[in-house]
């Protein structure tokens, strides 16, 4: 499914995400861990924090 809406960017860099968005995906909740990836194409992918072992 994919979901398309917009956000604004607040002063110091906030970025509220939809709550539509939000209630489609499990692991966003308030004070989640995310990473955040810049592509090539200068897109932002967030997705869930995932710790690895070292």
């Amino acid at each position: 499914m994919q979901i398309h809406t917009t956000a604004i960017i607040r002063d110091r860099g906030q970025l509220t995400i939809p709550l539509k968005i939000r209630r489609q995906l499990n692991w966003l909740t308030p004070n989640c861990v995310v990473t955040l990836t810049v592509t090539k194409d200068k897109k932002i992918l967030v997705s869930p924090y995932v710790a690895t072992a070292k």
